[in-house]
């Protein structure tokens, strides 16, 4: 997940609000214009796994559509139905996972995780857009680059590192099904094995390496977040050359 720099709200949200009450009286097209403003937004990624979204997958045969996701529930937060900043693309597989979830302090879910000694409770998730007051999402978690696992960071404090626990667990950014084409950690290495077998021998020629390092880091490149982390554990001197 990173954090996500958001355009400004479209004009026509706002015509769409005055003329409409709930997501549910929208008609499709005016859906997938919403889609279509966040898919460029997220640059085609999924805000939370950050998987490449296939835009038209339902008509292809696609397993991995981009939707609209409420980042904060609208069964839970009506109000925010059609906030922008309440609204991210998400792969279908994430958008049904996350669902109607949203963290409350007592929960079955932070009672069960409370037998972590380091584990706070978690009220909210971490927003995969960059919004005041929260640090950039990205920085919430860390990466195991022989599993593809996805972990919390330790450089957060006890709240920050609870969001980032209960994003995980919520979301299932770790999922492990017997299906490959849901199996996370299984995409993420397989793309950092693709990644390696570009680059070759990275010693041999560092601007080429920068040069691709620069190309699959990008955020419209699926896993971009897990392939940076890997590029700035192995080439610290390139960081800054990444962004």
């Amino acid at each position: 997940m990173r954090g996500v720099e958001r355009s400004p709200e479209p004009d026509f949200l706002a015509r769409l609000r005055a003329a409409r009450s709930q997501w549910d009286d929208l008609d499709s097209p005016e859906r997938q214009r919403i889609r279509e403003a966040l898919r460029s937004d997220f640059e085609g990624c999924c805000a939370y796994c950050e998987d490449w979204c296939v835009e038209g997958a339902r008509e292809t045969g696609s397993d991995n559509p981009g939707t609209v996701d409420h980042f904060r529930p609208r069964s839970r937060f009506p109000n925010e139905w059609l906030a922008w900043l309440n609204l991210v693309y998400a792969c279908r597989r994430c958008n049904d996972t996350k669902g109607n979830l949203w963290p409350e302090a007592s929960d079955a879910t932070n009672r069960r995780l409370s037998v972590i000694s380091r584990y706070s409770g978690a009220v909210t998730y971490v927003n995969p857009s960059l919004i005041p007051d929260q640090r950039p999402a990205g920085e919430f978690f860390e990466y195991r680059f022989d599993s593809g696992q996805m972990t919390a960071a330790d450089g957060l404090s006890g709240s920050e590192w609870s969001m980032a626990v209960r994003t995980i667990a919520d979301l299932d950014l770790n999922s492990d099904y017997e299906a490959v084409g849901d199996r996370l950690p299984y995409l993420r290495r397989e793309r950092l094995d693709f990644i390696i077998r570009r680059l070759g021998n990275p010693m041999e020629d560092i601007g080429r390496t920068v040069v691709v390092l620069r190309e699959l880091t990008q955020p419209s490149q699926p896993f971009s977040g897990f392939i940076l982390a890997y590029a700035r554990d192995r080439f610290p001197l390139l960081g800054e050359f990444l962004g």
